[in-house]
């Protein structure tokens, strides 16, 4: 399901993209367009309740978090297009789903508590790189840029299920496991700070692995829903900055 999701909305993307490489293609120099596909990493960064605990104890002052304190996976397809004859400065515009999930056991007397939490983040961006540096082997360079980022925060569920132990086997009793909805899904508007190198591997295929640090929240932000990537609204005073750190791998073609 989560999958077929993607699909929707990566399908009109790489349509797009196609239209833009036909539309320009009568140009006063041979522009060398690029598209990528890949995978794609984020995890928080500072001190964001998103990578708190949902179990509280021991930090019972703590709200509720959303236990997203790892990197979570994503994958990620990319546009890149110069902007000028000596192709210095690109124009890249992307569309990257990352997949939030986070798991929490604890245990409660006979029997103990299994947490799943969930979301989907799904972000569009587009910006300028500039080609700060050109290496001679393998057609490799190495490029900086600023991002403009879309995020749409959607999908969050919080699903549970309590397991009795008897005679040290666990046994799952009663309507378990129970899925709950969290919070309604939200549109937030944010940019990127990213670098990267690129080089041929063979033919017309390149790798294009790169680092960003991004803000998630920068407009938009709704202190009555409460933090962002997290379930409950329990014990929160507002929405915070949500402050992230993204690494990809993608898969580079020369059209």
């Amino acid at each position: 399901m989560r999958f077929a999701k993607v699909w929707n909305y990566f399908f009109p993307l790489l349509i797009l993209c196609l239209f833009l490489i036909s539309s320009t293609a009568q140009s006063q120099f041979d522009r060398d367009y690029k598209i990528a596909l890949g995978l794609s990493t984020v995890k928080l960064m500072g001190e964001n309740p998103g990578g708190f605990r949902i179990f509280r104890f021991p930090d019972s002052n703590k709200p509720l978090g959303g236990s997203f304190d790892q990197s979570q996976p994503g994958i990620e397809l990319r546009l890149t297009m110069p902007i000028d004859e000596g192709q210095t400065f690109r124009f890249p515009v992307g569309i990257d789903y990352q997949f939030y999930s986070a798991k929490e056991v604890a245990a409660a007397g006979p029997y103990y508590v299994k947490l799943h939490h969930r979301l989907d983040v799904l972000s569009a961006y587009f910006g300028i790189h500039w080609v700060f540096v050109k290496f001679p082997l393998a057609n490799a360079l190495g490029y900086i840029g600023l991002e403009a980022r879309t995020s749409y925060i959607n999908g969050v569920s919080l699903e549970w299920e309590r397991v009795f132990t008897v005679y040290d086997i666990p046994t799952i009793k009663g309507d378990y496991p129970t899925k709950y909805s969290g919070k309604v899904n939200a549109l937030r508007f944010g940019g990127s700070l990213r670098i990267g190198i690129e080089g041929d591997l063979v033919d017309r295929f390149q790798i294009n692995p790169s680092v960003a640090f991004s803000i998630m929240n920068l407009l938009n932000r709704n202190n009555d829903r409460g933090e962002l990537i997290t379930f409950s609204k329990r014990d929160e005073s507002g929405e915070s900055f949500v402050y992230n750190y993204h690494i990809s791998i993608l898969i580079q073609y020369k059209l």
